[in-house]
Protein backbone atom coordinates (compact mmCIF):
# COMPACT_ATOMS: atom_id res chain seq x y z
CA UNK A 1 0.00 0.00 0.00
CA UNK A 2 1.09 3.46 -0.76
CA UNK A 3 -1.35 5.74 1.15
CA UNK A 4 0.44 8.60 3.04
CA UNK A 5 -2.01 8.98 6.56
CA UNK A 6 -2.09 12.58 7.16
CA UNK A 7 -2.59 11.90 10.84
CA UNK A 8 -1.28 8.41 12.62
CA UNK A 9 -0.06 5.42 11.76
CA UNK A 10 -1.35 1.95 13.47
CA UNK A 11 0.34 -0.98 13.29
CA UNK A 12 -0.16 -3.26 10.90
CA UNK A 13 -0.06 -6.64 12.29
CA UNK A 14 -1.55 -7.68 15.51
CA UNK A 15 1.34 -10.20 17.32
CA UNK A 16 4.88 -11.40 16.35
CA UNK A 17 6.15 -8.26 14.79
CA UNK A 18 9.08 -5.64 14.13
CA UNK A 19 8.28 -2.01 13.42
CA UNK A 20 11.56 -1.05 11.45
CA UNK A 21 11.17 2.76 9.45
CA UNK A 22 13.95 4.88 7.75
CA UNK A 23 13.92 8.20 5.83
CA UNK A 24 14.78 9.11 1.79
CA UNK A 25 15.13 11.01 -0.03
CA UNK A 26 14.33 10.65 -3.86
CA UNK A 27 17.53 10.45 -5.07
CA UNK A 28 18.28 8.00 -2.14
CA UNK A 29 15.71 5.74 -3.58
CA UNK A 30 18.42 3.73 -5.37
CA UNK A 31 20.35 2.63 -1.85
CA UNK A 32 17.06 2.50 0.07
CA UNK A 33 16.35 -0.15 -2.28
CA UNK A 34 19.32 -1.99 -0.99
CA UNK A 35 18.12 -1.53 2.75
CA UNK A 36 14.83 -2.91 1.81
CA UNK A 37 16.05 -5.80 -0.24
CA UNK A 38 18.71 -7.01 3.37
CA UNK A 39 15.88 -6.95 5.51
CA UNK A 40 13.47 -9.26 3.04
CA UNK A 41 16.25 -11.61 2.71
CA UNK A 42 17.26 -11.57 6.23
CA UNK A 43 13.67 -11.65 7.69
CA UNK A 44 12.04 -14.57 9.16
CA UNK A 45 8.73 -16.50 7.52
CA UNK A 46 7.63 -16.57 11.35
CA UNK A 47 7.50 -12.99 11.92
CA UNK A 48 6.35 -9.52 10.85
CA UNK A 49 7.70 -6.58 9.55
CA UNK A 50 5.70 -3.25 9.62
CA UNK A 51 7.92 -0.75 7.76
CA UNK A 52 7.42 3.02 7.61
CA UNK A 53 9.48 5.47 4.99
CA UNK A 54 9.26 8.94 6.20
CA UNK A 55 9.99 11.16 2.89
CA UNK A 56 8.67 13.92 1.47
CA UNK A 57 9.37 13.79 -2.39
CA UNK A 58 9.58 10.07 -3.28
CA UNK A 59 7.52 10.15 -7.02
CA UNK A 60 4.39 7.45 -7.09
CA UNK A 61 6.60 5.81 -9.62
CA UNK A 62 9.55 5.07 -7.20
CA UNK A 63 6.95 4.05 -4.40
CA UNK A 64 5.60 1.22 -6.67
CA UNK A 65 9.03 0.35 -8.15
CA UNK A 66 10.08 -0.32 -4.19
CA UNK A 67 6.94 -2.02 -3.38
CA UNK A 68 7.48 -4.60 -6.36
CA UNK A 69 10.48 -5.71 -4.83
CA UNK A 70 8.47 -8.03 -1.94
CA UNK A 71 5.14 -9.73 -2.32
CA UNK A 72 5.74 -11.26 1.17
CA UNK A 73 2.52 -11.03 3.38
CA UNK A 74 4.68 -11.27 6.08
CA UNK A 75 6.35 -7.70 5.28
CA UNK A 76 4.18 -4.63 4.94
CA UNK A 77 5.62 -1.44 3.72
CA UNK A 78 4.08 2.49 3.80
CA UNK A 79 4.96 5.69 3.29
CA UNK A 80 4.79 8.71 5.47
CA UNK A 81 5.14 12.18 4.17
CA UNK A 82 6.03 14.47 6.89
CA UNK A 83 5.71 17.55 5.84
CA UNK A 84 3.49 18.90 8.35
CA UNK A 85 6.00 18.53 11.29
CA UNK A 86 8.60 19.28 9.38
CA UNK A 87 8.03 22.87 8.84
CA UNK A 88 7.81 23.13 12.36
CA UNK A 89 11.46 21.97 13.08
CA UNK A 90 14.56 24.47 12.95
CA UNK A 91 16.28 22.24 10.58
CA UNK A 92 20.04 23.08 9.91
CA UNK A 93 22.03 21.22 7.23
CA UNK A 94 25.65 20.99 8.41
CA UNK A 95 27.88 18.98 5.73
CA UNK A 96 27.32 18.73 2.38
CA UNK A 97 26.25 14.82 2.18
CA UNK A 98 23.88 15.39 4.96
CA UNK A 99 20.01 15.52 4.02
CA UNK A 100 17.14 17.19 6.11
CA UNK A 101 15.50 13.15 5.88
CA UNK A 102 17.73 12.95 8.63
CA UNK A 103 15.70 14.69 11.03
CA UNK A 104 13.09 12.14 10.63
CA UNK A 105 13.68 10.09 12.90
CA UNK A 106 12.39 12.82 15.58
CA UNK A 107 8.66 12.57 14.05
CA UNK A 108 8.46 9.07 14.65
CA UNK A 109 6.78 9.38 18.17
CA UNK A 110 4.40 11.63 17.21
CA UNK A 111 3.56 10.18 14.03
CA UNK A 112 3.91 6.07 14.63
CA UNK A 113 0.99 4.72 17.12
CA UNK A 114 3.61 1.63 17.91
CA UNK A 115 5.21 0.97 21.35
CA UNK A 116 8.66 -0.04 19.88
CA UNK A 117 10.38 1.13 16.40
CA UNK A 118 13.90 -0.04 14.77
CA UNK A 119 14.66 3.69 12.98
CA UNK A 120 18.19 3.59 11.25
CA UNK A 121 19.42 5.26 8.45
CA UNK A 122 19.33 3.41 5.27
CA UNK A 123 23.26 3.50 3.79
CA UNK A 124 23.44 0.31 5.83
CA UNK A 125 22.38 -3.04 5.35
CA UNK A 126 21.31 -5.82 7.78
CA UNK A 127 22.64 -9.30 7.65
CA UNK A 128 20.70 -10.83 10.21
CA UNK A 129 17.09 -10.61 11.09
CA UNK A 130 15.90 -7.59 12.38
CA UNK A 131 13.65 -9.24 14.44
CA UNK A 132 16.52 -10.24 16.56
CA UNK A 133 16.68 -6.37 18.34
CA UNK A 134 13.40 -7.09 20.53
CA UNK A 135 14.69 -9.06 22.49
CA UNK A 136 16.90 -6.08 23.97
CA UNK A 137 15.15 -4.88 27.02
CA UNK A 138 14.18 -1.07 26.28
CA UNK A 139 11.67 -0.68 28.83
CA UNK A 140 11.12 2.59 30.80
CA UNK A 141 14.28 3.68 29.36
CA UNK A 142 14.27 6.16 25.78
CA UNK A 143 16.04 3.52 23.60
CA UNK A 144 19.10 2.22 22.97
CA UNK A 145 22.05 2.16 20.04
CA UNK A 146 25.30 1.97 19.72
CA UNK A 147 28.05 3.73 20.85
CA UNK A 148 29.97 5.71 17.62
CA UNK A 149 33.72 4.75 17.60
CA UNK A 150 34.22 7.49 14.76
CA UNK A 151 33.48 9.98 17.55
CA UNK A 152 36.05 8.08 19.73
CA UNK A 153 38.73 9.22 17.30
CA UNK A 154 37.62 13.05 16.98
CA UNK A 155 37.75 12.99 20.52
CA UNK A 156 41.24 11.75 20.73
CA UNK A 157 42.85 13.73 18.13
CA UNK A 158 40.68 16.89 19.62
CA UNK A 159 39.33 17.23 15.84
CA UNK A 160 37.73 20.63 14.68
CA UNK A 161 34.39 20.46 13.71
CA UNK A 162 32.19 22.29 11.51
CA UNK A 163 32.11 25.89 13.80
CA UNK A 164 33.63 24.26 16.32
CA UNK A 165 37.26 24.45 16.58
CA UNK A 166 37.57 22.08 19.69
CA UNK A 167 35.36 18.75 19.82
CA UNK A 168 36.23 18.55 23.55
CA UNK A 169 34.70 21.69 24.29
CA UNK A 170 31.99 21.34 22.32
CA UNK A 171 31.32 17.63 23.77
CA UNK A 172 31.28 19.46 27.54
CA UNK A 173 29.54 22.74 26.90
CA UNK A 174 27.33 21.81 23.97
CA UNK A 175 26.51 18.31 24.25
CA UNK A 176 27.16 18.45 28.16
CA UNK A 177 28.32 14.65 28.06
CA UNK A 178 29.54 13.49 31.35
CA UNK A 179 32.24 11.30 29.31
CA UNK A 180 33.15 13.15 26.18
CA UNK A 181 34.15 9.04 24.44
CA UNK A 182 30.45 8.30 25.12
CA UNK A 183 28.80 9.38 21.94
CA UNK A 184 25.72 7.33 20.24
CA UNK A 185 25.44 6.89 16.78
CA UNK A 186 21.69 7.02 15.84
CA UNK A 187 21.88 5.67 12.68
CA UNK A 188 20.44 2.59 14.34
CA UNK A 189 18.23 4.03 17.39
CA UNK A 190 16.14 1.69 18.55
CA UNK A 191 13.32 3.55 20.16
CA UNK A 192 10.76 3.67 23.12
CA UNK A 193 7.93 5.87 21.42
CA UNK A 194 5.94 5.44 24.82
CA UNK A 195 8.37 6.10 26.77
CA UNK A 196 9.30 9.15 24.01
CA UNK A 197 5.88 10.03 24.56
CA UNK A 198 5.85 9.97 28.14
CA UNK A 199 7.96 12.20 29.03
CA UNK A 200 7.90 14.60 25.43
CA UNK A 201 11.13 13.92 24.84
CA UNK A 202 10.60 15.88 21.31
CA UNK A 203 9.69 19.10 22.77
CA UNK A 204 13.02 18.65 24.62
CA UNK A 205 14.68 17.34 21.46
CA UNK A 206 13.38 20.52 19.65
CA UNK A 207 14.16 23.17 21.86
CA UNK A 208 17.62 22.20 22.01
CA UNK A 209 17.85 22.28 18.56
CA UNK A 210 16.44 26.12 18.56
CA UNK A 211 19.11 26.72 21.10
CA UNK A 212 22.43 25.50 19.90
CA UNK A 213 24.12 24.82 16.67
CA UNK A 214 24.54 21.03 16.35
CA UNK A 215 27.63 19.34 14.34
CA UNK A 216 25.91 16.40 13.74
CA UNK A 217 22.29 17.70 13.10
CA UNK A 218 19.73 15.74 15.12
CA UNK A 219 22.29 13.40 16.25
CA UNK A 220 24.29 15.51 18.24
CA UNK A 221 20.50 16.71 19.85
CA UNK A 222 19.34 13.43 20.66
CA UNK A 223 22.89 12.77 22.19
CA UNK A 224 22.64 16.46 24.31
CA UNK A 225 19.27 15.52 25.34
CA UNK A 226 19.16 11.58 25.99
CA UNK A 227 23.15 10.74 26.37
CA UNK A 228 22.78 9.70 30.17
CA UNK A 229 19.50 7.50 29.38
CA UNK A 230 20.21 5.51 26.25
CA UNK A 231 21.22 2.33 26.71
CA UNK A 232 24.26 0.56 25.00
CA UNK A 233 23.98 -1.82 22.16
CA UNK A 234 26.37 -3.83 21.58
CA UNK A 235 28.35 -2.86 18.69
CA UNK A 236 26.98 -5.32 16.21
CA UNK A 237 23.87 -3.85 15.86
CA UNK A 238 25.73 -0.66 14.02
CA UNK A 239 29.02 -1.97 12.91
CA UNK A 240 30.46 1.13 10.95
CA UNK A 241 32.72 0.73 7.91
CA UNK A 242 34.83 3.72 8.00
CA UNK A 243 38.73 4.39 6.86
CA UNK A 244 39.40 5.83 10.34
CA UNK A 245 38.18 2.95 11.98
CA UNK A 246 39.52 -0.56 12.22
CA UNK A 247 37.47 -3.56 10.47
CA UNK A 248 35.56 -5.08 13.17
CA UNK A 249 32.85 -6.81 11.33
CA UNK A 250 32.21 -10.35 12.78
CA UNK A 251 30.17 -13.51 13.48
CA UNK A 252 28.23 -11.00 15.56
CA UNK A 253 27.38 -8.34 12.99
CA UNK A 254 23.69 -7.90 11.85
CA UNK A 255 23.92 -4.64 10.89
CA UNK A 256 26.99 -3.21 8.33
CA UNK A 257 26.51 0.29 8.06
CA UNK A 258 28.63 2.83 5.30
CA UNK A 259 28.11 6.12 7.39
CA UNK A 260 30.55 8.05 5.54
CA UNK A 261 31.74 9.73 2.12
CA UNK A 262 32.54 6.67 1.11
CA UNK A 263 29.64 4.72 0.60
CA UNK A 264 29.90 1.34 -1.44
CA UNK A 265 27.93 2.79 -4.30
CA UNK A 266 30.10 4.76 -4.66
CA UNK A 267 33.29 3.31 -3.77
CA UNK A 268 32.91 -0.78 -5.03
CA UNK A 269 36.39 -1.35 -3.67
CA UNK A 270 36.04 -0.73 0.27
CA UNK A 271 35.92 -2.76 2.68
CA UNK A 272 32.48 -5.06 2.98
CA UNK A 273 30.81 -3.27 -0.18
CA UNK A 274 30.44 -6.56 -1.69
CA UNK A 275 27.88 -7.51 0.75
CA UNK A 276 25.98 -4.12 0.23
CA UNK A 277 26.42 -5.03 -3.44
CA UNK A 278 25.13 -8.52 -3.30
CA UNK A 279 21.66 -7.13 -2.09
CA UNK A 280 21.96 -4.30 -4.69
CA UNK A 281 21.82 -7.04 -7.56
CA UNK A 282 18.25 -8.19 -6.89
CA UNK A 283 16.99 -4.89 -6.68
CA UNK A 284 14.79 -3.69 -9.34
CA UNK A 285 17.59 -0.68 -9.26
CA UNK A 286 20.25 -2.32 -9.77
CA UNK A 287 20.83 -0.84 -13.21
CA UNK A 288 20.31 2.52 -11.83
CA UNK A 289 23.06 2.20 -9.76
CA UNK A 290 25.13 0.71 -12.26
CA UNK A 291 24.26 3.75 -14.71
CA UNK A 292 24.60 6.40 -12.06
CA UNK A 293 28.16 5.25 -10.45
CA UNK A 294 29.37 5.87 -14.07
CA UNK A 295 27.80 9.35 -14.34
CA UNK A 296 29.49 10.20 -10.74
CA UNK A 297 32.84 9.03 -11.92
CA UNK A 298 33.20 9.73 -15.31
CA UNK A 299 34.21 13.02 -14.75
CA UNK A 300 37.17 11.96 -12.95
CA UNK A 301 38.12 8.79 -14.07
CA UNK A 302 39.51 8.08 -18.07
CA UNK A 303 37.72 4.76 -18.47
CA UNK A 304 34.37 5.86 -16.62
CA UNK A 305 34.35 9.11 -18.96
CA UNK A 306 35.02 6.88 -22.11
CA UNK A 307 32.34 4.66 -21.59
CA UNK A 308 30.38 7.55 -20.66
CA UNK A 309 30.99 9.42 -23.75
CA UNK A 310 30.37 5.96 -25.44
CA UNK A 311 26.97 5.97 -24.25
CA UNK A 312 25.17 9.35 -24.72
CA UNK A 313 27.84 10.68 -27.84
CA UNK A 314 25.60 13.08 -28.86
CA UNK A 315 25.36 15.16 -25.22
CA UNK A 316 29.24 15.58 -25.92
CA UNK A 317 28.99 16.75 -29.65
CA UNK A 318 26.16 19.37 -28.83
CA UNK A 319 28.59 20.55 -25.80
CA UNK A 320 31.95 20.57 -28.67
CA UNK A 321 29.80 22.86 -30.79
CA UNK A 322 28.55 24.77 -28.48
CA UNK A 323 31.74 25.92 -26.64
CA UNK A 324 33.09 26.41 -30.61
CA UNK A 325 29.82 28.52 -30.97
CA UNK A 326 30.66 30.65 -27.81
CA UNK A 327 34.83 31.71 -28.95
CA UNK A 328 33.08 33.58 -31.26
CA UNK A 329 30.69 35.16 -29.99
CA UNK A 330 32.87 36.34 -26.78
CA UNK A 331 36.00 38.47 -26.01
CA UNK A 332 38.77 38.70 -23.70
CA UNK A 333 39.03 36.32 -20.67
CA UNK A 334 35.78 34.70 -21.81
CA UNK A 335 36.85 33.81 -25.36
CA UNK A 336 39.74 32.40 -23.61
CA UNK A 337 37.68 30.69 -21.30
CA UNK A 338 35.94 29.04 -23.72
CA UNK A 339 38.11 28.67 -26.40
CA UNK A 340 40.02 25.95 -23.71
CA UNK A 341 37.16 24.01 -23.36
CA UNK A 342 36.34 23.54 -26.93
CA UNK A 343 40.17 22.33 -27.39
CA UNK A 344 39.91 20.49 -23.97
CA UNK A 345 36.40 18.47 -25.15
CA UNK A 346 37.95 18.33 -28.29
CA UNK A 347 40.54 15.99 -27.04
CA UNK A 348 38.46 13.94 -25.07
CA UNK A 349 36.16 13.20 -27.85
CA UNK A 350 39.60 12.15 -30.21
CA UNK A 351 40.46 10.03 -26.81
CA UNK A 352 36.99 8.48 -26.68
CA UNK A 353 37.02 7.72 -30.48
CA UNK A 354 40.30 5.61 -30.07
CA UNK A 355 38.85 4.03 -26.97
CA UNK A 356 35.96 2.81 -29.21
CA UNK A 357 38.07 1.55 -31.36
CA UNK A 358 39.90 -0.60 -29.01
CA UNK A 359 36.94 -2.30 -27.97
CA UNK A 360 36.15 -3.32 -31.37
CA UNK A 361 39.38 -5.05 -31.45
CA UNK A 362 38.66 -6.57 -28.41
CA UNK A 363 35.35 -7.66 -29.11
CA UNK A 364 35.58 -9.00 -32.62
Amino acid sequence: MTKEPNTKIRPVFDKNYITLATSSSNEYVKYLSVWFQSVIENASDTNNYDIIIFSDEISEGLKEKLLSQSSKKNISIRFFNPFEYETKLKITITHNNFNRACYFRLFAPLVLEHSKVLFTDCDLCFIKDPYLITKVDIENIPGAACTDPIWVKVIENRRPLVKTPDSIKYAKETLKLRDVRKYFNTGVFYMNLDEFRKNDYYSVIKKAIDDNFFVFQEQCAINAVLNEQIKVLEEGWNTLVYEEVPDYVNADTKVIHFPGLEKPWLYPSIKHADIWWSYARRTPFYEEILVRIMDLKAPSHPEFRNLYMTIHPFYFLLKKWRYRLLTHLTFGKKKEKYTKKYTTLKAKIKEQKEFVKQMEGVLK
